[in-house]
This record gives C-alpha cells, structure tokens and sequence, in this order.
C-alpha cells in the first residue's frame, strides 16, 4: 500500500528517508525484472528464428537443393504473431488497387467470366519472352481440377518448364499402368511486358507509393532493432528492399536500388500478382487454392 501524504508528513526524516531508499530499491529492482524478461523474450525470439533457418537449410540439403527455394522460406500465416499479421493484412490492402486499375484499363483477363471453351488460349498465350501473370489449372483424371496464380519473368522458359513437368507425369503414369493426367491449362491473365506506357507509369507510381509505405524507416543496426522489425512488421528482408528502392543515394547508403535492372521488377512482378489473384477471387468469384511457386 502507497503511504499518503499525510503519513508522510508526520513521519521523522529517518523515516521518510527509508522509505525512499525503499521506493528506488524497488523500482530498480524492477526495472532490472523488466529487463531480464525482455532480454530472456529476445532470446527466445533470435533462438526461434536460428532454429527455423536451420530447419529451412536442413530441408534444402534433404532435397539436394543447391541453393535455398522460395518453397523452403515460405512462412505459414499461423506462425505469424499478431503485428505480422496486421502488417500482412496492411500490405496487402494497399496492393489491391493495382488489380483494379489493370482491369479497368482493359488488360487483366478475367477467365470466370466465360467458358473455357470460348477462351482464345493462342491469344492468352505466355509462349514469349515477356512476363507475364497467369492461371494454371490442373485436371485430374477424375474431372477435378486446382487452379492456382504465377508469375513469371520469362513466359516461354516457364512455358517450357511446365511441358518438360507433363511430360514426365505422364510417362510415370503409363510406366505405372496408370491414367495419364490432363495436360494443365495455362492462361496469361496480364502480359506485364505489353501494357500501355501511360497505365504502366501509373501502376509503377502507386507500388512505389505502397514500398515507401512499408519499407524500413531506418536500416537496423543492432541485433535488437532486427528483431525488433521483424516482430512488428513485414519481413526485414522485404522492408530493407522496399527501403532500398525508395531512397536515394544521398539518403541512405543502400539506396538508388531502383536504378539497377531487375531490382524493382522482380517485386512489382510480384505484387501484381498477389493483387491479381486478391481481385479474381474476392471481386470476380474464382476458386484460387493458392500461388505457384
């Protein structure tokens, strides 16, 4: 119990002088709990994320992986702390817009709104060099089928990709006395090399405005401000990034990355078609099971 001031004032300077001492003990001592607490958190933290990158290169090394994929990075949204997802949530409600202005400027295809059979899959094509965004949909041999959103640097050497995968399906298949899948269908949705210069000027305008938004404020420069970021917020890795862009030279030390070819596409590649899949199926009903990767 807190002494009033009236216990106070009645008490001999001895008295008040021990209780001072006694207030500063116990604040010190519990400010140094404090610390203790958020140290051992820090701990348990930087221990969670080793273990994890471990397991990720463990993984890898099973696999005969010569370098770390994306697949073994990719972070499931229940291990994410409620910051990170607020920050997920955040990040993607800003790059939905993209989606939309592609479409209203004609040049995303929306499959749902027509029949697979009167989709013209030679004007669709991603049999090119240019990026591209699409739709693959797989078909079992039963009719039942799995559709997922991609995004590709180069159309053709995905294209290709894919055919040297149905290939080896369907030879194991007869080697195993089996039915032989459906060749999946695969649809550009947003030939990303094509768009008009004046839609691609606006949609460069409003990623970067999204990457400003969300890159780091600051570069981390202790192991306590990393962990710090990544428990709060996007991923570092993407906020560094998005920081490296954003900035100039005269900024920041890592900065004036946007002038360096491939360092901004990659990512603009990728937020178009997160949106992408966003519009098609929250605003134009598709089934979308996930992204392929």
């Amino acid at each position: 119990m807190c002494p009033s001031v009236g216990d106070l004032f009645g008490a001999s300077g001895e008295e008040r002088s021990f209780l001072c001492e006694l207030y500063v003990s116990v604040q010190r001592h519990t400010l140094r709990l404090i610390s203790f607490i958020l140290s051992r958190s820090l701990d348990y933290v930087v221990d969670s994320m080793q273990r994890d990158a471990e397991e990720v290169l463990r993984r890898a090394e099973q696999k005969g992986d010569a370098e770390v994929s994306l697949n073994t990075l990719l972070k499931p949204i229940h291990k994410l702390n409620p910051y990170q997802k607020r920050s997920r949530e955040g990040y993607l409600n800003d790059i939905r817009p993209v989606a939309v202005e592609l479409h209203r400027g004609g040049r995303l295809v929306n499959p749902n709104s027509y029949r697979s059979e009167d989709i013209d899959v030679s004007r669709s094509s991603m049999d090119d060099k240019n990026s591209h965004t699409y739709i693959k949909t797989d078909r079992t041999a039963s009719g039942q089928t799995t559709t997922k959103c991609g995004v590709t640097y180069t159309g053709n050497v995905k294209t290709q990709f894919y055919n040297e995968d149905y290939e080896k399906a369907r030879a194991e298949a007869e080697r195993l006395g089996l039915e032989a899948p459906k060749r999946p269908e695969i649809i550009s949705v947003v030939n990303i090399d094509n768009l008009p210069l004046p839609l691609e000027l606006k949609l460069t305008d409003m990623v970067l405005g999204v990457f400003r938004k969300h890159a780091c404020k600051r570069r981390p420069e202790t192991l306590t401000h990393f962990i710090m970021y990544e428990i709060y917020n996007l991923p570092i890795g993407a906020g560094l990034h998005f920081r490296s862009l954003v900035c100039s030279e005269e900024e920041c030390s890592e900065g004036g990355a946007v002038h360096v070819m491939g360092m901004f596409k990659r990512p603009f590649l990728h937020v178009v078609e997160s949106s992408t899949q966003l519009y098609l199926s929250e605003k134009r009903g598709m089934t979308i099971s996930g992204q392929v990767h």
